[in-house]
Protein backbone atom coordinates (compact mmCIF):
# COMPACT_ATOMS: atom_id res chain seq x y z
CA UNK A 1 0.00 0.00 0.00
CA UNK A 2 2.80 2.42 1.05
CA UNK A 3 4.25 2.49 -2.88
CA UNK A 4 0.92 2.90 -4.14
CA UNK A 5 0.32 6.21 -2.06
CA UNK A 6 3.50 7.29 -2.34
CA UNK A 7 3.08 9.35 -5.27
CA UNK A 8 0.05 11.19 -4.25
CA UNK A 9 1.76 14.26 -3.57
CA UNK A 10 2.67 14.89 -6.85
CA UNK A 11 -1.09 13.61 -8.39
CA UNK A 12 -1.69 16.49 -6.37
CA UNK A 13 0.24 18.80 -8.21
CA UNK A 14 -0.46 17.39 -11.52
CA UNK A 15 -2.38 19.81 -13.19
CA UNK A 16 -0.07 22.60 -12.01
CA UNK A 17 2.65 20.20 -13.88
CA UNK A 18 0.73 20.03 -16.61
CA UNK A 19 -1.38 23.11 -17.49
CA UNK A 20 0.54 25.64 -15.27
CA UNK A 21 4.03 26.27 -13.94
CA UNK A 22 5.99 23.16 -14.73
CA UNK A 23 8.78 24.90 -12.47
CA UNK A 24 6.93 24.21 -9.19
CA UNK A 25 9.58 23.57 -6.52
CA UNK A 26 9.82 20.15 -6.30
CA UNK A 27 12.53 19.71 -3.23
CA UNK A 28 12.20 21.48 0.31
CA UNK A 29 14.94 23.81 1.73
CA UNK A 30 17.39 20.99 2.52
CA UNK A 31 17.01 19.03 -1.13
CA UNK A 32 14.69 16.56 -0.23
CA UNK A 33 12.14 15.70 -2.97
CA UNK A 34 8.19 15.99 -1.57
CA UNK A 35 6.26 15.15 -4.43
CA UNK A 36 7.40 11.49 -4.32
CA UNK A 37 7.61 10.02 -0.64
CA UNK A 38 10.08 7.39 -1.30
CA UNK A 39 10.37 4.91 1.75
CA UNK A 40 11.16 1.46 2.16
CA UNK A 41 7.97 0.77 0.43
CA UNK A 42 8.30 2.66 -2.72
CA UNK A 43 11.60 0.72 -2.89
CA UNK A 44 10.61 -2.75 -1.98
CA UNK A 45 7.22 -2.15 -4.48
CA UNK A 46 9.47 -0.53 -7.64
CA UNK A 47 11.53 -3.48 -7.47
CA UNK A 48 8.99 -5.54 -6.88
CA UNK A 49 7.02 -4.44 -9.84
CA UNK A 50 10.20 -4.84 -11.95
CA UNK A 51 10.79 -8.35 -10.95
CA UNK A 52 10.52 -9.79 -14.12
CA UNK A 53 12.79 -6.93 -16.10
CA UNK A 54 15.55 -7.92 -13.92
CA UNK A 55 15.42 -11.27 -14.32
CA UNK A 56 15.66 -11.03 -18.11
CA UNK A 57 18.04 -8.68 -18.29
CA UNK A 58 20.33 -10.54 -16.13
CA UNK A 59 19.85 -13.32 -18.08
CA UNK A 60 20.80 -11.14 -21.16
CA UNK A 61 23.87 -9.67 -19.24
CA UNK A 62 25.18 -13.52 -17.66
CA UNK A 63 24.65 -15.14 -21.50
CA UNK A 64 26.80 -11.78 -23.22
CA UNK A 65 29.46 -11.62 -20.57
CA UNK A 66 30.26 -15.41 -20.54
CA UNK A 67 30.45 -15.83 -24.39
CA UNK A 68 34.24 -16.15 -25.49
CA UNK A 69 35.96 -13.70 -26.23
CA UNK A 70 35.46 -12.57 -29.89
CA UNK A 71 32.42 -14.00 -30.77
CA UNK A 72 29.63 -12.06 -32.41
CA UNK A 73 26.81 -11.35 -30.09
Amino acid sequence: MEYTVSYLPLLNVLSTLLFGNPRIARVDELGSEFTCQSGHGNVWGSGGAHKTYFRKIDEIICRDLNRPLGTAT
